[in-house]
C-alpha cells in the first residue's frame, strides 16, 4: 500500500511543478526589456497595453515593457523597422501599403473594424463626387477608397496625415481622421461635418494591430508570444472596466484627458474591436489577403506581394519541451504511470485536435462572414445610396445611374443567393433523385442569360448518358450555376467566340461533370487558393469570393471529389467526380 501511495506522489510531484512555474517566473525581476512604440499620443486608443503594464501581466511573464508614445515624427513601421523599438501598435492598412513590411510581423489584431474615416466640414461636399478639385489628406485606407470610387485623380490628394487645425483654416478640404477622435472635438465646437467610411466602398480593413520586427519573432519566439499574450490579456481587462481605465490614462499617462472623451473613446472602440463577436487579438490569415488583394487590385501594391511572413504564427514547441521534461522526470520515478498517462494523453490530444480543427473552421468562416457583410452587402448599398444622389442633381447622367444602380442590385442578389446556398448546403441532407441533365444544363444556361456578357458566350453541351442520372438536383444546379457564370464573368474580351462547355457523363455508379471554357485563366500560384471563403483570385471583377467555396463543400457533402486544371489567357477546365445513386 506504502509503494502504491509512494508512486502517486512521484507522479504528482513533476506535474505540480510543471503548472506553476508562472508563480516562481512572478516572484522575480523581469530579465528582458523592450519598447512598445505607439502610433498616437497617450488615450484609450491604447488601454491593453497601460492595462498589461499596471496590472504585472507583463511582469508575471518576466518581461519590463516601455511604452512610449508617438515623438511626432517617426511613423511605428520604420521605428520598428530601424531598430527603434520592438514591439508597436498600428493600423492595418499602413502595415500593408509600407516597402518596411517586409521586416514587419502582425502578431494580433485588436480592432476588426477600422477607425480610418474621411472627415469634411464643406457643407458643399456631400458625396464621394463632390470632391472635385478638392484638397484631400489621406493615407492607405482613404486613397484606396477615393481609387475605388473613381475618385483618386480627380482631386488633389496628399499623402499623409494632418491635425484638424488644417481643416479648419481650409487648409484641406478633407483630412483622414479617427471616428473616435476628431468627430468629437468639432461637436463639442459646433461645428457640423460629414464623415465617408471606407469599409462603405468596400474597403473593411484591419485597425489596431500589434506588431514587432520579424528578426524579434526569430530571435525571441518565447518572449514574442508572451508579449501577445500579455496584451490581449490586459486589452480583455480594459474593455470590462472602462471607468478604472480612464482613471489610470487621467492620472499617470495623459492628465490633460477629459473623462466624458475617454468613456467616449471607449464606447466606440468596443464597436471597433466587437468582442461580442471575435476572440481580442484573433485574426484570419484569408482577411489578410483579401485586404491585399483589394490593394494589389487598386494598384496600390505590388503584384507579387506575398503575405506569407507578414502574419504571425504561433509557436508553442516551448509547450512540448515541458511536456518533455515532464514525461522524462515522471519516467525516472514510475515507468507504468508515465506510460499510461502518455496514452491517455495521446487519445485526448488527437480527439482535441478533431474538435479544434472543426472550431477554427468555424470560427474562420464566421470571421470572413462578418467583414464581408460590409464588403459585399453594404458596399452595394452604398454605391446605390451615392447613385441616386447623383441621379437628383445630374439628369443628363440619368441612363447611366439607372444602369450602375442595376449592376448593384444584381451583385447583391448574387451574394444573397450564394449564402442561401451555402445555408442549405450545410442543413439539408442529400435528396437523391432521377434528373434530366441536359434540359438542367439548359435551365441554368437561361437563368444567367441577364448576367453581364451572358450574349457573347455559347453554350457547347457534351452528354454521355449510359445510365439513370439519379442525384441532388438543387445540389447539381448549384454546380452548374457556379461554374457556368464563372465562365461568363470570367470571358476574355478579345476572344471572338466565348464559350463555355459543359461534358456530363454518367454509368450506373459515378457522374463525371465538367465545365470548360476559353476564358482569362487562373494564375497557378492561385489554384490551391481559390476555394477558400471569400477568396479572389481577381479584384477587377463584382464576384463575392463564396461561389467556389461553395462548390467545394456542395462536391465533398455529396462524397465527391473535384479539380481544376487552368491556362492564363486560353481558359479553365472544373472537373467533378460525384456518386451516382442508382439503387
Amino acid at each position: 500500500m506504502l509503494a502504491k501511495e509512494l508512486l502517486v506522489i512521484a507522479v504528482l510531484i513533476p506535474i505540480i511543478n510543471f503548472l506553476s512555474p508562472s508563480k516562481t517566473l512572478g516572484q522575480s525581476a523581469p530579465k528582458d526589456s523592450v519598447t512598445l512604440y505607439l502610433r498616437w499620443k497617450h488615450q484609450f486608443q491604447f488601454a491593453g497595453y497601460y492595462i498589461a503594464v499596471e496590472k504585472g501581466y507583463y511582469h508575471e511573464a518576466g518581461i519590463h515593457v516601455n511604452i512610449r508614445e508617438f515623438d511626432g515624427k517617426n511613423n511605428v513601421r520604420s521605428t520598428l523597422a530601424g531598430g527603434g523599438a520592438q514591439y508597436g501598435s498600428e493600423l492595418g492598412g499602413l502595415i500593408l501599403s509600407d516597402p518596411a513590411n517586409s521586416k514587419l510581423s502582425v502578431l494580433g489584431t485588436v480592432y476588426q473594424r477600422s477607425p480610418v474615416i474621411l472627415l469634411t466640414v464643406d457643407r458643399s461636399i456631400e458625396s464621394l463626387t463632390d470632391l472635385a478639385g478638392k484638397r484631400v489628406m489621406g493615407l492607405t485606407e482613404v486613397r484606396a477608397m477615393l481609387k475605388s470610387a473613381g475618385m483618386i485623380d480627380k482631386v488633389n490628394f496628399v499623402k499623409g496625415f494632418t491635425d484638424l487645425e488644417s481643416l479648419l483654416s481650409g487648409e484641406f478640404d478633407a483630412i483622414g481622421a479617427h471616428i473616435a477622435d476628431q468627430p468629437r472635438r468639432l461637436e463639442k465646437m459646433g461645428i457640423p461635418y460629414k464623415i465617408f467610411r471606407p469599409e462603405d466602398y468596400a474597403i473593411g480593413f484591419y485597425g489596431e494591430c500589434l506588431i514587432t520586427t520579424r528578426e524579434e519573432v526569430e530571435n525571441h519566439p518565447k518572449r514574442v508570444d508572451e508579449i501577445l499574450k500579455a496584451s490581449m490579456q490586459g486589452w480583455k481587462y480594459a474593455m470590462a472596466h472602462p471607468e478604472e481605465v480612464v482613471e489610470l490614462i487621467m492620472d499617470k499617462y495623459n492628465p490633460a484627458l477629459r473623462k466624458d472623451d475617454l468613456l467616449f473613446q471607449h464606447r466606440v472602440q468596443k464597436n471597433l474591436i466587437m468582442p461580442g463577436f471575435f476572440e481580442i487579438g484573433s485574426m484570419n490569415p484569408d482577411r489578410w489577403r483579401m485586404m491585399s488583394n483589394v490593394l494589389m487590385g487598386l494598384g496600390l501594391l505590388p503584384d507579387d506581394f506575398e503575405i506569407e511572413g507578414l502574419i504571425y504564427e504561433r509557436d508553442d514547441t516551448h509547450w512540448l519541451e515541458r511536456w518533455s521534461w515532464f514525461i522524462l522526470t515522471g519516467v525516472g520515478v514510475a515507468v507504468l504511470g508515465s506510460g499510461a498517462l502518455l496514452l491517455f494523453n495521446f487519445k485526448l490530444r488527437k480527439a482535441v485536435a478533431t474538435q479544434t480543427e472543426s472550431l477554427k473552421k468555424i470560427n474562420s468562416e464566421l470571421d470572413n462572414f462578418v467583414y464581408s457583410l460590409s464588403h459585399d452587402i453594404r458596399a452595394p448599398l452604398a454605391s446605390i445610396q451615392g447613385l441616386i444622389n447623383l441621379y437628383q442633381v445630374a439628369p443628363l447622367e440619368r441612363e447611366e445611374c439607372m444602369h450602375r444602380i442595376e449592376n448593384s442590385v444584381r451583385r447583391l442578389d448574387q451574394f444573397l443567393l450564394e449564402i442561401v446556398d451555402h445555408s442549405k448546403n450545410i442543413r439539408m441532407a442529400i435528396e437523391p433523385i432521377e434528373i434530366d441533365i441536359e434540359s438542367l444544363i439548359e435551365q441554368v444556361y437561361e437563368e444567367l442569360r441577364y448576367q453581364k456578357g451572358a450574349e457573347r458566350v455559347k453554350l457547347v453541351k457534351e452528354l454521355d448518358i449510359q445510365a439513370k442520372v439519379v442525384t441532388d438536383k438543387r445540389r447539381m444546379i448549384v454546380l452548374l450555376r457556379n461554374f457556368m457564370s464563372n465562365s461568363i464573368r470570367y470571358r476574355r474580351a478579345k476572344v471572338e467566340e466565348p464559350f463555355v462547355k459543359v461534358s456530363f457523363h454518367a454509368t450506373r455508379n459515378q457522374l463525371v461533370l465538367k465545365v470548360s471554357d476559353n476564358g482569362q485563366g487562373i494564375p497557378t500560384d492561385h489554384l490551391d487558393k481559390i476555394y477558400n471563403m471569400f477568396y479572389r483570385a481577381n479584384e477587377s471583377e463584382n464576384g463575392s469570393g463564396l461561389g467556389l467555396y461553395i462548390v467545394k463543400e456542395t462536391v465533398e457533402g455529396m462524397k465527391g471529389y473535384i479539380s481544376v486544371r487552368s491556362i492564363i489567357e486560353e481558359g479553365t477546365e472544373f472537373k467533378v467526380t460525384l456518386p451516382n445513386y442508382t439503387f
